[in-house]
C-alpha cells in the first residue's frame, strides 16, 4: 500500500501535484479556522511522506506521516505503521522519482534542527510481527541490510578478503567456496590503496582485463562520509545503480571524528544507519591497538568501546603466515549466534594468483584446553594438598592464558577432578576419587 491507496482507502480524496507531492486539505487548517477559505493546500512528499501546508497563517507547517494521519482522524494505527520511509522510497523508485529527492528525504533525520518521532508500541505489537528469516549477503557472515567489520592488524589480509567477498557476491559464487552468497552489486570506497596496487591485487584474484562485474570503485577520493553533500552523492549513486552491498577500506579513512570519540563515533554511525535504511549492508574493515596480546579478542579494536557496540557483525582476521593460514572468529552477530572460529588457507599458484579457501573449524582453542587439562592433573597428582586456582595457573607455563585455565577447569570439575569452596570464595581442587558402593 502506498500514501494514495493509503488516502483514498479512508476517505481522504487527493489531486497530484507535480508528479511527486499528493495536495489535499490541510487538515490544521481545518480544525483551526473552520472556514474553507482559510484551509490551505497540503502537499505530500510522495517519497519522504512529510506534508507542507502552503497557508503561511498555519501553525503546523510542515508535519510528520503520523501527524497529518492523526489530524485527519484517521484511526488505522496498523496502516500507518505499515507505511513507513522504506515503503515510500521504494513506490517513488517505481515511479521513476529523482533517487537525489528520497535521499534527501532520509536525510533530513541528521539536521540536529530535526525532531525525531518515538514510536512507541505494546509488547502485543513487537510479537505479532513477522519479520520472517534472515536474510544474508554473505551466509552466516554479513547479514543483509546492517553494518559489520572485519578488523585485524596490519598485514592479515583484510583487504585481501573485503576484494574477494565483493568479486564473489557480484558473481552470486560462494565465499571461500563454502559461504552462499546473494548476488548483487557492490560499491568499494578504498581511501587506503592506490588504484594500481588495488588494479594488481584484482589480476591476483583471478579478475581479466576485460571483466564484466557489477563492481563499482571510488578510489582515494577524500570521501568523507560526515559531510553531507559526499552522503547525498553516495545514497544516490546507491540508488541509480542498485547497490546492496558497500566496502569501505578503512572505516577511520571514511570520516574527519575523533577515533577515540563516543559522541564523534556515534555521529559517524547516524550516516552509517541512514545508508543501511535504504536495504544496503555496509562492511568495513578495521584496525586493532598496538600492543594488543590476544588477536582474536574484540577488546583489541582500536578507538572507542562505541565502535564495538554499534556494529551488527563483526569479523575477526589473523594470521600465520609461516602456515599460509588465516584464522577467523565471530565474536559477534547481533542477528544470529555466532559461528565457530574456522580457519581459511591461502593457496597461491605458480603464475603468482592467490586463492582463499575454507577448510574448517578452528580446534587450536580445543586443544590448547586440552593440553593445559594435562599439566593441570600432573601438577595434582604431584600435590600433596588441595590446590587453588591461583597456585595452578602459577605452576604452568607462562604463556598459559588465565581464561584458558579455569575453562581447563570446569571441564575437569566431575570429570577426574572436584572441587570445594572456602570461606574465602575460592575453590580448591583435588583429585576426584571413586566413591565405596554401599551394600
Amino acid at each position: 500500500m502506498n500514501i494514495i491507496e493509503y488516502l483514498n482507502e479512508n476517505g481522504v480524496q487527493g489531486v497530484p501535484n507535480g508528479g511527486d507531492y499528493i495536495a489535499i486539505q490541510c487538515p490544521f487548517c481545518r480544525e483551526e479556522y473552520n472556514s474553507g477559505n482559510a484551509v490551505g493546500g497540503f502537499n505530500i512528499n510522495l517519497s519522504t511522506n512529510r506534508g507542507e501546508c502552503g497557508n503561511s497563517e498555519c501553525h503546523h507547517k510542515y508535519a510528520e506521516f503520523d501527524e497529518w494521519s492523526e489530524a485527519l482522524g484517521i484511526s488505522n494505527k496498523r496502516q500507518v505503521r505499515e507505511i513507513n520511509k522504506e515503503d515510500a522510497n521504494e513506490y517513488a523508485l517505481e515511479k521513476n522519482t529523482e533517487p537525489r529527492q528520497i535521499i534527501e528525504g532520509l536525510i533530513e533525520s541528521l539536521d540536529e534542527k530535526y525532531e525525531s518521532k518515538l514510536e512507541f508500541k505494546k509488547l502485543g505489537d513487537v510479537m505479532s510481527k513477522d519479520h520472517g528469516p534472515i536474510n544474508w549477503i554473505v551466509d552466516k557472515l554479513i547479514p543483509a541490510d546492517s553494518f559489520s567489520v572485519i578488523s585485524g592488524d596490519p598485514g592479515n589480509y583484510k583487504t585481501w578478503l573485503t576484494m574477494d567477498i565483493a568479486i564473489r557476491v557480484s558473481q552470486g559464487s560462494p565465499f571461500l567456496d563454502y559461504f552462499g552468497t546473494n548476488q548483487c552489486p557492490v560499491l568499494i570506497i578504498d581511501e587506503e590503496n592506490p588504484e594500481r596496487v588495488v588494479q594488481n591485487r584484482l589480476k591476483l584474484l583471478g579478475i581479466e582485463k576485460n571483466a564484466d562485474l557489477p563492481i563499482y570503485y571510488l578510489n582515494k577520493s577524500g570521501f568523507d562520509i560526515t559531510n553531507k553533500n559526499n552522503l547525498v552523492r553516495l545514497m544516490t549513486y546507491i540508488a541509480e545503480n542498485k547497490i546492496k552491498l558497500v566496502i569501505f577500506d578503512s572505516l577511520v579513512r571514511i570520516h574527519r571524528g575523533e577515533e577515540n570519540s563516543a559522541r564523534d563515533m556515534s555521529a559517524m554511525y547516524r550516516r552509517i544507519s541512514t545508508i543501511t535504511k535504504l536495504g544496503v549492508s555496509i562492511l568495513a574493515t578495521h584496525h586493532h591497538r598496538k600492543g594488543s596480546e590476544k588477536s582474536d579478542s574484540p577488546q583489541n579494536l582500536r578507538g572507542s568501546s562505541d565502535i564495538g557496540a554499534g556494529i551488527d557483525a563483526h569479523l575477526i582476521v589473523f594470521s600465520e603466515k609461516e602456515e599460509n593460514q588465516l584464522y577467523i572468529s565471530q565474536p559477534k552477530l547481533r542477528s544470529d549466534e555466532p559461528g565457530k572460529p574456522f580457519v581459511v588457507g591461502i593457496v597461491k599458484s605458480e603464475k603468482g594468483g592467490i586463492k582463499f579457501k575454507y577448510i574448517g573449524e578452528d580446534n587450536r582453542k580445543q586443544k590448547k584446553i586440552e593440553t593445559i587439562q594435562n599439566q593441570i592433573m600432573e601438577i595434582i597428582q604431584n600435590s600433596n594438598t588441595d590446590i587453588t586456582v591461583k597456585d595452578i595457573i602459577e605452576k604452568l607455563p607462562a604463556d598459559s592464558s588465565p581464561t584458558l585455565v579455569r575453562n581447563a577447569l570446569k571441564g575437569l570439575d566431575g570429570n577426574g577432578l572436584k572441587s570445594k569452596k572456602i570461606k574465602s570464595g575460592q575453590l580448591l581442587y583435588s583429585l576426584q576419587t571413586s566413591e565405596p558402593v554401599s551394600s
